[in-house]
């Protein structure tokens, strides 16, 4: 599973979608990892916000990123969402809306 922390889920909670669709976070087909608005999917691991749907991870980015955490960091260009692995020796990415 992959954790979501509250000042993430905050961001993701304004960020919109197209009716009748959901904030993705899935393989996108360059082979990167990446939010996208689309459909719900069965097994999608789905984050909740103050009772609202915020965020469905699609069940193989959630096992392949299993214990790391969505949560805001500082890069050169600003504040942005990013990935925080519980392992030392891999670096957090920031990934953004495609």
């Amino acid at each position: 599973m992959v954790n979501v922390s509250t000042a993430a889920k905050e961001i993701l909670q304004g960020v919109e979608v197209a009716e009748g669709d959901v904030l993705r976070l899935e393989v996108l087909n360059t082979g990167e990892i990446g939010l996208v608005s689309g459909k719900a999917q069965a097994g999608d691991q789905v984050v909740e916000h103050e009772g609202h749907e915020v965020l469905h991870i699609s069940e193989d980015v959630s096992q392949a990123l299993d214990g790391s955490t969505i949560d805001l960091i500082e890069t050169p260009d600003g504040i942005q969402l990013g990935l925080v692995f519980n392992d030392e020796d891999l670096a957090g990415d920031e990934f953004q809306a495609q």
